[in-house]
């Protein structure tokens, strides 16, 4: 493994969203310095929410970046890089659903883009929803929208859904369906 030596950092843009850093790296082995961006993101959470019926409960909503509305499922960043994850899963289904949950099961946690992103992404199952009223963020354009768990199935199977947090975690959740329970 290669030793690396930070040699500065410096800030080119802080926002409310995203800072982005550039940081000054030497490799002794190889005698060269690089410069690395660095995308600094608050932890973030995303839900499944699953209905005593079966479904799973997703938000169609409006992403400025790619223009148009995408289904995912519920998500939101962590308060100020503050909040604990279960605490932003709870206030982010409320907020984006009126859902709340009776019990919390988390699934994983990953990096989304750690080529060049900090941001790490906790997964939670939320059961036993009670319905409730949304209270969405001013720039959250969404609608609700609930999926049997076999359609939503079907719908990662064929490439419908375009979200990787939505695409892994449905994933996971499947594969490890499937896996026998070994009581750990």
């Amino acid at each position: 493994m290669r030793r690396v030596e930070k040699k500065a950092e410096r800030y080119v843009y802080r926002g409310r969203v995203v800072n982005l850093r550039v940081d000054t790296l030497f490799f002794p082995d190889t005698g060269r310095t690089v410069d690395f961006e660095v995308v600094e993101y608050a932890p973030a959470v995303t839900i499944l929410p699953i209905t005593r019926e079966g479904n799973i409960v997703f938000t169609r909503q409006y992403r400025h970046a790619l223009g148009r509305t995408i289904l995912e499922l519920p998500a939101g960043k962590c308060d100020h890089g503050e909040e604990d994850a279960l605490e932003a899963a709870r206030r982010e289904l409320a907020e984006e659903t009126g859902y709340r949950a009776g019990s919390w099961e988390f699934l994983l946690s990953y990096y989304v883009a750690p080529g060049y992103s900090t941001e790490r992404m906790s997964f939670w199952i939320a059961r036993d929803l009670e319905p409730g009223e949304q209270d969405l963020d001013p720039d959250e354009v969404l609608e609700v929208e609930e999926i049997p768990e076999e359609e939503a199935l079907s719908m990662v199977l064929s490439g419908q859904f375009e979200d990787a947090k939505t695409i892994i975690g449905l994933t996971y959740y499947f594969l490890r369906k499937q896996l026998p329970d070994d009581g750990s």
